[in-house]
């Protein structure tokens, strides 16, 4: 999958179960590539609906291909949490 294509599957996303399909959909060999370091990205996955809620904090998800960003956008800007 090139580069612009894992941007754009993230930035599609408008549910929680969308991001984490996405997370585990980028991953290799059940790795998600951080920034520094590689992450387990099934146990990433299920951090998304904490951050969401809000009983996590953003640090738990990486920046990279917008995962946070994405996340907090869930969190602040849809009603899915009601």
């Amino acid at each position: 999958m090139e580069e612009l294509a894992k941007w754009e599957l993230v930035n599609k996303c408008e549910t929680t179960e969308q991001l984490k399909e996405a997370i585990l959909a980028l991953s290799k060999e059940g790795q998600i590539q951080g920034m520094s370091r590689a992450f387990d990205a099934e146990k990433m996955s299920s951090y998304v609906d904490g951050v969401v809620e809000g009983y996590l904090p953003p640090r738990s998800l990486t920046r990279n291909y917008g995962i946070r960003q994405q996340a907090l956008y869930l969190m602040y800007y849809t009603a899915e949490k009601l």
